[in-house]
């Protein structure tokens, strides 16, 4: 299609014969739509049909003053990557949520491989904002907060050992909202305080859950129990502040928070990354200010590299 780049673009703005951008995969890790592939009315009506917010699209270079956005996307890992570690994790979390005997080696082995790319890469560009249809935004969402949790545990000097730790606890950070009502889950509206309960119980269940598992390391179990505590106190479940809540999950807290501010949800469309750093510094001080500053360093550089 000669010179050109990528821009994410809400459906309803989407129209026939435009070109996808990337692959659109459903809660399955099925192909909805190639990359490169038109556009129809049909094919616009089944991603609407799967919970699909937006794609991106391929936009010649001679339009994209017109375009919404721009942006040159970088992967941070491979997308071959990407899908194995969202298959891993779903496939982890379902057998340990329902007790049934599962091994981590796998997902252990993918976050290393996440690990493994992170430190080879010559520049940082952040674009997590991939296409998640409704069922697939949990994994989706654990692989990127991993992602991002990672990489700011290797600004911050940490070990191999250390960053696999890191890894596996932020990947499986909502492993008990498995647990959770789906239809509390994707609720439109305002969660009432009995759902709102529910919903903190999520990482209790996950904790739990991983007791019987010893080759989880427990800095790992950490991250799933008190990855929403809040360094002014004021998270769950038990109310630590400041340095009493461990680094990890204080590294997990903003990267969960992050991830899902610029991500397409249910009931709102995804902030831009400006918005999501506004939104942030706004509440800097529920946050680590050591993490915050990493994290807004490397979307501020980000945004830098963006025409």
């Amino acid at each position: 299609m000669g010179k050109g780049f990528i821009t994410l673009v809400p459906l309803d703005q989407v129209s026939s014969g435009m070109r996808a951008g990337r692959t659109v995969y459903d809660g399955k890790g099925r192909v909805l739509v190639l990359a490169g592939q038109e556009l129809d009315g049909k094919i616009i009506k089944r991603l609407a049909r799967f919970g699909v917010m937006s794609v991106y699209l391929q936009v010649p270079v001679e339009n994209e003053n017109g375009c919404h956005g721009g942006g040159h996307p970088t992967e941070l890992i491979k997308e071959a990557t990407r899908q194995k570690a969202i298959h891993e994790v779903k496939r982890v979390m379902h057998r340990v949520i329902r007790q049934k005997n599962a091994s981590v080696r796998k997902l252990e082995k993918v976050v290393l491989s996440i690990i493994n790319e992170l430190l080879d890469l010559d520049e940082i560009v952040i674009n997590l904002i991939d296409i998640r249809t409704i069922d697939h935004y949990d994994f989706c969402h654990c692989v990127n907060v991993s992602v991002l949790s990672l990489l700011i545990g290797i600004s911050m000097g940490y070990g191999r050992e250390s960053l696999l730790s890191l890894g596996m606890g932020a990947i499986l950070h909502d492993l008990g909202k498995l647990k959770i009502p789906r239809k509390i889950l994707l609720k439109r509206g305002p969660l009432t305080s009995s759902e709102y309960a529910a919903v903190m119980r999520h990482t209790w269940y996950g904790y739990e859950a991983l007791s019987g598992y010893p080759n989880v390391d427990r800095r790992a179990k950490q991250v799933v129990l008190l990855h929403h505590e809040r360094f002014n106190g004021r998270g769950y479940p038990f109310g630590l502040r400041g340095k009493a809540i461990p680094d990890f999950a204080r590294i997990v807290a903003v990267c969960d928070v992050y991830d899902a501010l610029i991500t397409d949800r249910i009931y709102r469309r995804r902030y831009s990354f400006a918005e999501a750093n506004r939104i942030l510094v706004a509440d800097r001080d529920y946050f680590d200010p050591e993490v915050v500053n990493i994290l807004l360093g490397y979307v501020c550089d980000t945004l830098r590299e963006r025409p």
